[in-house]
């Protein structure tokens, strides 16, 4: 069995995903930190779920930037 190729690897997962930059207030991260962990869950992976739901559900931004989930 050959050796795995972990520099290979690292780098076609790298070209293969994207990164997206977020700058909140303190107050906020500190919030949505503790709240993850109370759920058990990551940052990640609730914005993750989010844009995931705007993108190819129903999550919807209405004209005040207040989040809406469509029926």
């Amino acid at each position: 069995m050959a050796n795995r190729d972990y520099k290979k690897e690292y780098a076609r997962e790298k070209d293969q995903s994207k990164h997206i930059g977020l700058k909140v207030e303190p107050t906020l991260f500190e919030a949505f930190t503790a709240k993850t962990e109370l759920n058990g869950t990551t940052k990640n992976a609730v914005l993750k779920a989010c844009a995931e739901a705007y993108t190819y559900g129903n999550l919807i931004i209405d004209e005040n930037g207040k989040p809406k989930i469509l029926k």
